[in-house]
C-alpha cells in the first residue's frame, strides 16, 4: 500500500463510502505501518491470522512463531490492546469460536468476527452460527469468508439468506466471493451483498487467500496478468511468456482504457518492460478504484 502512495489516492473516490481495511498482523512491527491504511479509516480490523499457520504459504513461518509467543489471538489481542481498534476473531463456526468472541468483547467495544464457511454447513455449524448472532452486538461485525469455489448462478451458499436473518442485529460483510485461481473468474460480492442486505463485501484484490511460498530460481513458464472488468464483476486474464507480453495481451484487449485510473495510465506510459511487481500494483490498484467508482454504486442499485 506505501508503493501506491497511501489510500489517499483514493481520496475523491471514496466520500460518502467506508473503505475498512483488514489487516492480518504477521508481526510486531507491522503495527508500526498502519498509517498508510488510516488514510481510508480512522477503524481498522486487525488479526493475527491463525488460519496460516495451518498450511504451508509463504507466512506461515511469520504466524508460527507469533503463535509459540502468544497461544491465542485473544492473548495477542491484549497484549496489544493500544494499538487495535476491531480485533478480528476468525474460526470456523464451532464452540471455541463463540468463547473466544466472548472473552474478546470484554476487552473491546466493537469485534469483528470472522467465519470460515463452506459451500455446505452440518447442523452443529448451523446451530453454532445461531448462538452467535444471538450474541453479537450491535456495534460487532459478522464477516462471512467464503471458503470454497463460489457460483451464486448454481445456488452456491444457499444458506446466505438465513444468516442475513440471523446477523440482522449487528452488521455483516460478505468476504471473498470471488474466484480467481479456479472456477469461473468473477466477482460474486457486490451481487451478494446487495441481494441478502449485507452491509458491504470485501476479498483479497484479486490476489489469493495463500500467499505462496518463495522458492529460489523457480519461474513460472506462462505469466499472467489479471484485469478487473469495469462494472461487470468479470476478472480477465491475459497471458505470455513474460509480464511485458501479458500486459502487451492487456493493451490489446478492446475494452481496456489506458485513461481509467491512475493505474492504468502507469501501465500506459511505462518506459521500461512490466514486471511481476508492476503487474500486480496495477491490478490491485485498478481494482480498488474500479470498486470505489462502480461497484459500490452498482450495490446500491441492486438493494
Amino acid at each position: 500500500m506505501k508503493k501506491f502512495g497511501g489510500l489517499s489516492r483514493y481520496e475523491k473516490l471514496r466520500e460518502g463510502k467506508a473503505l475498512c481495511p483488514l489487516l492480518e498482523i504477521t508481526s510486531p512491527k507491522d503495527f508500526d505501518n498502519l498509517s498508510p491504511y488510516r488514510q481510508a479509516s480512522d477503524r481498522l480490523f486487525l488479526e493475527l491470522p491463525e488460519y496460516l499457520s495451518e498450511k504451508s504459504n509463504g507466512l506461515k513461518e511469520d504466524v508460527d512463531s507469533l503463535l509459540e509467543v502468544h497461544s491465542s489471538q485473544n492473548e495477542f489481542y491484549r497484549e496489544y490492546e493500544d494499538k487495535i481498534d476491531i480485533p478480528v476473531i476468525s474460526g470456523r463456526p464451532v464452540p471455541e469460536t463463540l468463547e473466544a468472541y466472548r472473552t474478546a468483547r470484554e476487552r473491546f467495544g466493537e469485534v469483528a468476527v470472522r467465519l470460515f464457511l463452506s459451500r455446505e454447513l452440518d447442523d452443529g455449524e448451523l446451530a453454532e452460527m445461531n448462538r452467535l448472532g444471538h450474541e453479537l452486538r450491535e456495534t460487532d461485525y459478522a464477516i462471512f469468508d467464503l471458503v470454497d469455489t463460489v457460483d451464486m448462478d448454481r445456488g452456491d451458499y444457499g444458506y446466505l439468506e438465513a444468516l442475513a436473518d440471523i446477523f440482522s442485529a449487528s452488521r455483516t460483510i460478505v468476504a471473498n466471493a470471488m474466484n480467481v485461481y479456479s472456477g469461473e473468474p468473477y466477482n460474486w460480492g457486490p451481487e451478494t451483498a446487495a441481494e441478502h442486505g449485507f452491509n458491504g463485501f470485501g476479498d483479497f484484490a484479486v490476489g489469493g487467500r495463500y500467499p505462496p511460498v518463495a522458492i529460489p530460481n523457480f519461474h513460472e513458464a506462462t505469466k499472467i496478468v489479471r484485469h478487473y472488468g469495469v462494472g461487470d464483476f468479470e476478472i480477465n486474464e491475459f497471458e505470455g511468456d513474460s509480464y511485458e507480453e501479458a500486459a502487451q495481451s492487456l493493451e490489446a484487449w478492446k475494452p481496456w482504457r489506458k485513461s481509467h485510473c491512475p493505474f492504468c495510465r502507469q501501465l500506459g506510459r511505462r518506459e521500461d518492460d512490466c514486471t511481476s511487481h508492476m503487474a500486480k500494483q496495477v491490478r490491485v490498484g485498478h481494482y480498488i478504484h474500479s470498486v470505489l467508482e462502480n461497484d459500490l454504486e452498482l450495490m446500491d442499485e441492486q438493494t
